[in-house]
């Protein structure tokens, strides 16, 4: 509808010829009866008031039509905002929006600069999508040398022990029946001397951190300490010199040494093992444990006897610990790899008799509060007092790559 037209006067117009057009008919229908008067003359007055009405009424139709499509370009318009509302969320909170909704996305309708909502950047609502902390600390497994678990363990109040050990024997005689009988000499003894040595974890923690922390830090340097204490050992009672430590296995003189034949790759053997285990006095060999490194185990295990007979190592059995020549094995992280020369990849022997650890103080854990209290700080001494010592070196041989 042209926007000139005046729909008010239109109406006013339409009623005006209306009018005029009924009062020409009523007119023509009296003159007719009573057969006076210009019938063509009237007759042409009523056409022109007809077509008048009739371009009226083309108008008013045109106005009509206008009307209806200003009302569904609105709804148009309406339902397009609503979209491009909806396309805007969609690439702030995703970074992209559906495809119906791309037609909306236009860049020269957007200011020369925009900001957008990111996680990446904490200012702009990173802050606002936290991570989820999970209370679990993620531990890595710990190797240590398991002679604890072997050997004899003894608790003392004192700081130290004695044992009495025998240290010769007599040689008996024999003697005809009417002979005389010399004294039998030879028979020794000694005295062996176990220490307690300190051993101890030193930490130090802010008063507010113990208040604070999502774990109970005070147990965890406990549980630490212990671990640490377990790998200590084991390197200790394997090699330790008895410098304000235990002594360990390998530094007694009285082991016996079993050289491995391989003297091109220096590397361990299956009959190595053999003779290692062989040359152990008879009653330690019942008993016998093989402390082996792993490198060398993974060489052992695919390696048999003789050829076409059984393996050296022996298969899994439930309820049983893995074999080596029908006696138990244990790995030690603390012995060296074979493939160099005068290495100690195994040692074989009776732990239980052959070496003896004593426990004074198991495990204790000291919180001093006093100490540091003007910084703030609370110090933890977590200590333990062992000592070990090889009673019987005896009772084990070493193999050694030549």
């Amino acid at each position: 509808m042209p926007p000139e037209l005046d729909l008010k006067k239109l109406t006013d117009d339409m009623n005006t010829t209306t009018t005029a057009l009924r009062d020409a008919h009523k007119t023509l229908t009296e003159r007719v009866e009573k057969g006076i008067g210009d019938a063509a003359q009237i007759t042409e007055k009523m056409a022109k008031c007809e077509k008048a009405l009739i371009d009226m009424d083309t108008k008013f139709q045109a106005w009509n039509l206008a009307q209806q499509a200003k009302a569904k370009g609105k709804e148009a318009k309406s339902e397009e905002a609503e979209e491009a509302k909806q396309a805007f969320w969609e690439v702030q909170r995703h970074g992209g929006c559906r495809p119906e909704l791309v037609k909306h996305l236009k860049r020269d309708a957007l200011p020369s600069e925009s900001k957008a909502f990111a996680l990446g950047v904490d200012a702009s609502a990173g802050y606002l999508a936290p991570l989820e902390f999970v209370k679990e600390i993620i531990k890595g497994a710990v190797e240590f040398t398991p002679i604890r678990a072997l050997a004899t363990v003894q608790g003392t109040s004192s700081t130290g022990v004695q044992v009495p050990k025998l240290t010769a024997l007599p040689t008996a005689l024999w003697v005809a029946e009417a002979g005389t009988k010399a004294e039998t000499t030879g028979l020794t003894y000694g005295l062996e001397t176990i220490l307690a040595h300190e051993l101890y974890a030193y930490f130090i923690s802010s008063q507010a951190q113990l208040e604070d922390a999502a774990f109970d830090l005070e147990a965890e340097i406990r549980n630490a300490s212990i671990i640490q204490f377990g790998v200590a050992e084991g390197s200790v009672f394997l090699s330790g010199n008895g410098v304000g430590k235990p002594k360990g296995i390998l530094s007694y003189s009285g082991i016996g040494t079993q050289t491995c034949a391989d003297s091109s790759a220096h590397t361990l053997a299956g009959a190595d093992l053999m003779l290692a285990l062989q040359k152990l006095k008879e009653p330690y060999q019942a008993n016998a444990s093989f402390l082996i490194k792993s490198q060398a185990l993974g060489r052992i295990r695919t390696q048999v006897i003789t050829t076409g007979g059984p393996y050296v190592w022996g298969p899994l059995a439930e309820g049983k610990p893995p074999t080596i020549l029908g006696q138990p094995y244990y790995l030690s992280c603390d012995l060296d790899d074979d493939g160099t020369i005068t290495k100690i990849p195994a040692i074989v022997g009776d732990f239980r008799i052959g070496y003896r650890i004593i426990d004074r103080i198991a495990i204790e854990v000291v919180r001093d509060i006093y100490t540091l209290i003007n910084k703030g700080q609370v110090q933890f001494v977590v200590r333990k007092r062992v000592g070990g010592a090889s009673v019987l070196p005896e009772a084990f041989v070493k193999c050694v790559t030549a």
